[in-house]
């Protein structure tokens, strides 16, 4: 690494930190290290580099020598064990070595020879990966004969296997590591009687010799007192099913004891099963009082003292009947249908006997019930006998009532004219007296809400009357009928035609008091009177055209009437507007020309024309709309801005009531 001064020399780069701070253990890792170099001036510079470690040297190992290892020794395993961890190994580069050994010691016990050599290969790996091995052995010698203690008595279930008990001898064997794994028991009769153990019963033991030999032929003489027990308890069919009588008849008893000889299949794997019931038989001479649902355990028991045992439930139904008697009827009185309602609501009460069946019901009713009230009553019993004769009682009512309104009747609606001639207060009366009611249990009373004076019914009636009728409970209908009575002898009267006039010539007021005495008024009456709503508009500036809408009414002494409208269209005194000066250099366009217009007394301008002093016509303008200002000249004379002065106009037209022409002249000034 060069670092150099501004005057390209070089100078010394030093470490930032020191070398020592560096793991070299660390193999194949990068790890920073900042350099610093410094200048005559103190100027500095700094740059961080990684350096990586490689180690590609495998381990040196010391392998342990040969070991001597006599298996009659009881620590020879904890020897081999120490002898393993001995071994050492020297890194080039400092590292941990670690090591593994291919020596299984748990199977130095398992080899038969008397002497035998076992290789063992020994790896070390350092930090970096790199391995190293070396071979060693150990020299065994096997002089050793182990000894064994048998189990001297065995417990075995009854109908037990052959196979399954040599497994039991052998399990005590297992926890002995000088005895071979694979020890067996030796078959032959001369050695090995455990076949007297079949057939025993439970609770029956025998001595049993038995040889056992391990892999290596080395072999154990054993006894042991096998005792048989059964633990097993009989296998047991399940119990019937829960036995459920509904009635109590003569067949009851013959179907309980069927039902409790029905006693499920059992049977045990060492002796014969006893069954038995648990049942009271007393329960059988009087079922009437049998206490409902009672449990039945069928039990089977084997000889060795192991029992089963499975339940159903034995129901026998009490003998009281179920009895529910049905609301309380109520009728309407007077209804046609009461017999038929009555007759079937008795036959709501409803009994059923314990298994659900129903049974019939009697009940106390004449035939006749209460009545003359509004509301009545009648008491109805109502009785059921169960199977053993008891009793079963319950009341309801069959109640009358008047709870509907009187029916109703109403005349129609009605409309009486007064031209049509007759009375009118005997025609009210006739009509009046046309409602009917009627109630199916009492009399009615009816009544009206009319209370106008008959005797003063000439001119308009309009109302409704409503008409009720109440029977003796109370009970109240009603009904609401319009009653009309009319004087339909019609007003009219007629308006003129839409007229105008000039504001000038004639007096308003006046004027509408010709048109309003001139109208035609046709009525059966003879008072009549006629009104307007003329209101004399402000003709003080009469100056445009005003359009007055003016209602005439007329009515009699019964409200009859009739109205009309027209319309007067007051015009304005024709007049004509001439500018006399008009400026080309006014800030208002308006200004900067010469225009004429009319007022709403104009009918048509229908020409006009400029013009100059010498009589030389400069522009004429036609078809002129008198309601605005139009242009008639622009100040200019073939493009050209005319000359400041006088000029002169002619002017035509004709007003709103004469279709003659009217023509007028004058001058203006124009300035610029």
């Amino acid at each position: 690494i060069i670092s150099r001064n501004f005057n390209d020399e070089e100078i010394a780069v030093l470490p930032v930190t020191p070398l020592t701070d560096l793991d070299f253990s660390l193999c194949n890792q990068p790890q920073a290290l900042e350099l610093m170099s410094i200048d005559t001036c103190g100027g500095t510079s700094f740059c961080i580099l990684d350096i990586i470690v490689t180690d590609d040297n495998a381990p040196m190992l010391n392998c342990p020598l040969p070991l001597d290892v006599f298996i009659g020794n009881p620590d020879h395993l904890d020897e081999v064990e120490d002898w393993e961890e001995s071994i050492s190994a020297i890194d080039p580069c400092g590292s941990v070595v670690n090591f593994l050994s291919d020596l299984d010691d748990s199977r130095i016990n398992f080899i038969c020879l008397d002497f035998f050599e076992i290789p063992v290969e020994f790896e070390g790996m350092d930090v970096c990966g790199n391995v190293s091995t070396c071979n060693t052995q150990l020299n065994v010698t096997n002089e050793f004969a182990p000894v064994v203690t048998c189990d001297a008595d065995f417990t075995v279930e009854c109908n037990f296997d052959i196979e399954e008990l040599q497994d039991l001898f052998l399990e005590q064997f297992e926890d002995i590591p000088e005895f071979d794994e694979d020890v067996t028991v030796v078959t032959d009769p001369s050695t090995n009687n455990i076949e007297d153990v079949e057939g025993l019963m439970c609770g029956e033991f025998v001595t049993v010799n038995y040889l056992v030999q391990d892999g290596c032929e080395r072999r154990t003489d054993c006894s042991a007192e096998i005792t048989v027990e059964d633990n097993v308890t009989p296998s047991q069919d399940p119990c019937p099913q829960n036995l459920i009588i509904d009635r109590i008849d003569d067949n009851t008893t013959d179907e309980i004891l069927a039902w409790l000889d029905a006693i499920p299949f059992a049977e045990d794997n060492c002796s014969v099963v006893d069954n038995s019931v648990d049942f009271d038989q007393a329960l059988l001479q009087d079922l009437c009082a049998w206490p409902d649902t009672i449990e039945v355990i069928f039990i089977a028991a084997d000889r060795c003292g192991n029992s089963t045992s499975c339940s159903s439930n034995l129901f026998v139904a009490s003998s009281t009947v179920s009895l529910s008697c049905q609301s309380n009827l109520i009728l309407e009185c007077g209804d046609s249908n009461n017999d038929q309602l009555i007759a079937d609501w008795l036959l709501l009460a409803a009994a059923t006997d314990q298994d659900g069946q129903t049974i019939p019901v009697t009940n106390n009713f004449s035939g006749q019930i209460e009545t003359g009230g509004c509301v009545d009553s009648t008491l109805v019993s109502f009785e059921v006998f169960n199977d053993c004769g008891q009793s079963n009682q319950c009341e309801s009512f069959i109640l009358i009532q008047d709870t509907t309104s009187p029916t109703i009747l109403c005349p129609t609606e009605q409309t009486f004219n007064v031209s049509e001639g007759g009375e009118i207060s005997q025609r009210v009366e006739d009509w009046l007296a046309l409602v009917e009611g009627n109630d199916l249990c009492s009399g009615v009373t009816i009544t009206n809400t009319f209370n106008s004076d008959l005797g003063n019914l000439d001119c308009d009636f309009n109302d409704v009357v409503e008409f009720t009728v109440i029977d003796s409970c109370g009970l109240v209908s009603n009904c609401e009928v319009a009653l009309r009575i009319v004087n339909d002898v019609s007003v009219q009267i007629s308006c003129p035609q839409d007229t105008s006039i000039l504001c000038s010539d004639i007096n308003a007021d006046s004027f509408i008091e010709k048109i309003i005495a001139s109208q035609r008024v046709v009525t059966a009456t003879s008072d009549v009177q006629i009104s307007e709503d003329f209101q004399n508009p402000d003709f003080d500036e009469c100056n445009r055209t005003q359009i007055v809408t003016i209602n005439l009414f007329a009515s009699d002494e019964c409200d009859n009437n009739s109205e009309c409208s027209f319309e007067v269209i007051f015009i304005p005194d024709p007049s004509v507007y001439i500018p006399n000066i008009f400026n080309l250099n006014e800030a208002n366009e308006a200004n900067r020309a010469f225009g004429v217009f009319g007022n709403d007394g104009i009918r048509e301008l229908i020409e006009a024309q400029v013009f100059d002093r010498y009589g030389n016509l400069l522009r004429s303008v036609n078809d002129i709309n008198s309601n605005q200002i139009p242009l008639v000249w622009d100040g200019t004379i073939n493009g050209k801005i005319a000359e400041q002065g006088v000029y002169t106009y002619v002017l035509r037209f004709t007003t709103i009531n004469s279709d003659i022409p009217i023509q007028r002249a004058g001058t203006f000034t124009l300035l610029r």
